[in-house]
C-alpha cells in the first residue's frame, strides 16, 4: 500500500500533474474535489438494471482553520429526488482519513490503496418512494486523467448488496 500523503492545504498549481502509484494516476480526494465539479451517475439493481440516473453538483474547499477540508454534493435524481451530503474530511495521528456527514452514523474511514481512494460508511439515504433506508457504502475512486475521476459504490443492506452506483466526476478545465 502507498504511504498516505499528507491532509494539508496546497494551493493546487496551474500545471497540476498528479501523482503516480505503480504507474497509474493517484487519487487524492483533499486535491481533485477543490473547486467546482460536476458528475453524473447511474444506480443499478443487483441485476445490472438501471434503476435510476442522477447528476451531481460538487464544491470543495479547506477550512479557515486548514485542518478540515470540505466537500458539499448535490445529487438530482432522474425520478425528481434530491440529496444533498457535506462531507468534511480529517487525517488522524496515525494518517488515516476520518470524516463526518450530516447523515452517516458510526465511523466514516478512508485510505488509499495503491493508486486508488476507498471510502465506507454508513447513512441514512433516501429509496425509491422518499422512504429512508439505513444502508452501507463501500466507494472506490479512480482518477482516469486529470479532469475525470470514476466512483464505483456497492450499497449494502444487512449485509446483502442491494444496489452498485457508478459516477464520473468532471473538474472544468483549467485555464490555459
Amino acid at each position: 500500500m502507498a504511504s498516505v500523503a499528507s491532509l494539508t492545504p496546497a494551493a493546487r498549481p496551474e500545471a497540476f500533474e498528479p501523482e503516480t502509484v505503480d504507474g497509474r494516476l493517484a487519487f487524492r480526494p483533499e486535491i481533485f474535489f477543490e473547486g467546482k465539479l460536476k458528475g453524473w451517475g447511474v444506480v443499478r439493481d443487483l441485476f445490472g438494471r438501471v434503476r435510476n440516473r442522477y447528476g451531481i453538483e460538487v464544491e470543495g474547499g479547506w477550512q479557515k482553520n486548514g485542518r478540515s477540508f470540505d466537500l458539499i454534493e448535490t445529487y438530482a435524481f432522474e425520478d425528481g429526488r434530491r440529496e444533498v451530503v457535506r462531507w468534511s474530511l480529517s487525517q488522524d495521528a496515525d494518517g488515516h482519513y476520518v470524516g463526518r456527514e450530516d447523515k452517516s452514523y458510526g465511523q466514516i474511514t478512508g485510505r488509499h490503496d495503491g493508486a486508488d481512494y476507498r471510502l465506507k460508511f454508513k447513512r441514512e439515504t433516501l429509496a425509491e418512494g422518499g422512504r429512508k433506508a439505513k444502508v452501507e457504502l463501500e466507494v472506490c475512486f479512480t482518477l482516469l486523467d486529470r479532469e475525470v475521476a470514476l466512483s464505483l459504490a456497492k450499497v449494502r443492506r444487512f449485509g446483502i448488496t442491494i444496489a452498485n452506483l457508478t459516477a464520473f466526476y468532471e473538474r472544468p478545465p483549467e485555464p490555459a
